[in-house]
């Protein structure tokens, strides 16, 4: 048997492993770190944690069956509404009452009495009247119900004015009225009214600069009583005539007042002058006429008869002072006034 050769067997190369390309180093990641190189454990990765949301709180959800309709929750809205409305009155009540409080028992106390006095009543007079003292508070009485108090006691006044001047003084200004004319009294004498008829004191003549009156005579009656409101004709004719003269400023200068006829209403102005004004209508007129006539027209030494019964013309016919003095006399009965037209003096 032969033997054969086997080939020798070339030893075994080695096996070179696959070379691996060589990757480039990895960007920046989104936190600004570079990758870990090959065969290193990679790291940690960091996530952007989402912004967090505040929890709304849930409305509890009504039971079925309970669920409101719009207009039930229109109405509920409109409860509250009021009911909060309700609440800030209240308050506000409280407040006004507490703030009213204080000042009624801790400010605001009497601590200057002010009067000022007239001609025919002093200070001290209308101060104990007043009935105030010192230490009173400022707002523990009416005004209105202190100066009724003051005219009432003094028909000499025309009118009274209080004041109260924060923060602790009272101040009381009193005016003496101006008598105008002197109307014959039923029991004798006469007395002195005012522009507005007001009686302020019985004498026992007229006085001088006061004009006398003919054609109206008033029955026994106290000071302080009116004949404003009198229903007598003539009484009304004389008060429509005062306060036209008065209210030209010219009372004055009046010697008398004539209203014994309806049809025929006469004055004398400085003795001179006999003005004879018809009915007692357009007054006001009639004597801005008759003041433009006195300023602009005549001398102060003319004695003439002026006709004023239209107030867009006067007819001025001279006379002399015994004239004038007739013109003073009735010139109708005189029909005294009733008593019953005649207000009392708690009606002023």
């Amino acid at each position: 048997m032969s033997s054969s050769k086997r080939p020798k067997r070339s030893p075994p190369r080695a096996i070179q492993p696959p070379a691996v390309a060589q990757q480039p180093p990895a960007a920046d990641s989104a936190f600004g770190q570079r990758a870990a190189p090959p065969g290193s454990s990679p790291p940690a990765v960091r996530t952007a944690r989402p912004p967090q949301r505040r929890k709304k709180k849930k409305r509890r959800p009504m039971p079925s069956g309970q669920q409101l309709s719009r207009s039930e929750r229109q109405r509920r809205k409109v409860r509250k509404s009021r009911q909060r409305q309700l609440t800030r009155r209240l308050a506000f009540l409280v407040m006004t009452f507490g703030a009213a409080f204080l000042a009624m028992t801790v400010f605001f106390r009497v601590d200057k009495l002010n009067v000022n006095g007239t001609e025919h009543y002093t200070a001290d007079e209308i101060t104990a009247t007043l009935g105030v003292e010192k230490g009173d508070n400022l707002f523990s009485f009416r005004l209105s119900a202190l100066e009724n108090k003051i005219m009432k006691e003094y028909p000499y006044l025309s009118r009274v004015e209080i004041v109260r001047d924060l923060p602790d003084a009272l101040t009381v200004n009193a005016v003496d009225a101006v008598p105008v004319a002197a109307v014959d009294a039923a029991g004798g004498g006469c007395f002195l009214i005012d522009a507005n008829g007001k009686l302020l004191e019985q004498v026992s003549a007229s006085p001088p600069g006061i004009a006398s009156v003919t054609g109206v005579q008033i029955p026994a009656s106290e000071p302080g009583q009116s004949l404003a409101k009198s229903t007598d004709k003539h009484v009304k004719m004389l008060l429509a005539v005062t306060k036209a003269i008065d209210k030209v400023g010219m009372a004055k200068g009046v010697d008398f007042i004539n209203v014994s006829a309806t049809y025929d209403v006469r004055f004398s102005y400085e003795k001179r002058l006999d003005v004879r004004l018809g009915e007692a209508t357009k007054l006001d007129d009639k004597l801005r006429m008759f003041q433009r006539i006195v300023e602009d027209e005549l001398s102060p030494t003319d004695t003439q008869i002026i006709y004023l019964s239209d107030p867009t013309t006067a007819y001025c016919p001279p006379t002399t002072p015994d004239q004038i003095e007739q013109s003073a006399l009735p010139l109708d009965d005189i029909i005294p006034i009733g008593e019953d037209s005649l207000p009392t003096q708690d009606s002023h």
